[in-house]
């Protein structure tokens, strides 16, 4: 009988757990045990605070991530998930990381699909490489800085802007950074003019326009859409 009053007892009975756990059977009439049954509120409440702080290794990530690839969750399980969520409100600080990692997905190409027509991929011979667009209005606009002679270069959403909206931080990308030839560089928002008058746009522009002037070799802030196309090309 193993003694699990002492230091030595407690780490032999976990083992000798962790070995029986292995077994098919064993892990099998643990989930029947579990079938219907739900933690107190006091057992949830001391769970959280004993998670808080703490953050699983890559290798740990890694061993998760393979275990649930391929599985897929029943329609129980997704209803049961978005009922516990309804209403909830993550923390400022999970939102910001989300956004972060959201941001980093799309400048990293992760998050962005293959062509479809309206987003895909166009080939700078000036930058020699292939840039994602995300509308057809920003693919005429990469056709035209191709064209523009002064230009020298141009690569699409190259820093992400912090802006406050409803009391968040969120994350803008502007469209495009762009060089000329004479040494001047601009920052610019691909936006057909309708698309522009909203709230929450006017933010982002408003925090892309700020966060030039606080940087001082940073470029000017532009806001370009059909009628700048129009204008270039005369």
């Amino acid at each position: 009988m193993l003694d699990r009053t002492t230091p030595e007892g407690r780490v032999a009975y976990s083992r000798y757990m962790s070995m029986r756990m292995r077994r098919p059977d064993t892990r099998a009439k643990c989930a029947a045990g579990r079938i219907g049954k739900q933690h107190t509120a006091e057992a949830n409440q001391k769970n959280r605070e004993w998670h808080v702080g703490r953050h699983l290794s890559p290798e740990q990530r890694a061993k998760i991530g393979a275990a649930g690839r391929g599985r897929k969750q029943t329609a129980s399980s997704v209803a049961k998930r978005a009922a516990a969520n309804r209403g909830r409100k993550r923390s400022v600080e999970s939102r910001n990381r989300m956004s972060l990692s959201q941001i980093r997905a799309i400048q990293d190409g992760r998050a962005h699909p293959e062509h479809n027509g309206t987003r895909g991929y166009y080939y700078s011979e000036k930058n020699r490489c292939e840039l994602r667009y995300r509308s057809l209005l920003e693919r005429r606009w990469y056709q035209r800085l191709e064209q523009l002679t002064i230009v020298t270069s141009y690569r699409p959403e190259p820093v992400a802007i912090a802006y406050d909206w409803n009391g968040s931080v969120h994350h803008y990308l502007p469209d495009l950074w762009v060089e000329y030839s004479d040494g001047e560089m601009e920052l610019i928002e691909v936006r057909p003019e309708k698309s522009r008058a909203d709230a929450r746009s006017e933010a982002k522009f408003r925090a892309a326009q700020q966060w030039c002037a606080n940087h001082a070799d940073a470029p000017s802030f532009r806001l370009v859409g059909y009628a700048e196309l129009c204008k270039e090309a005369s």
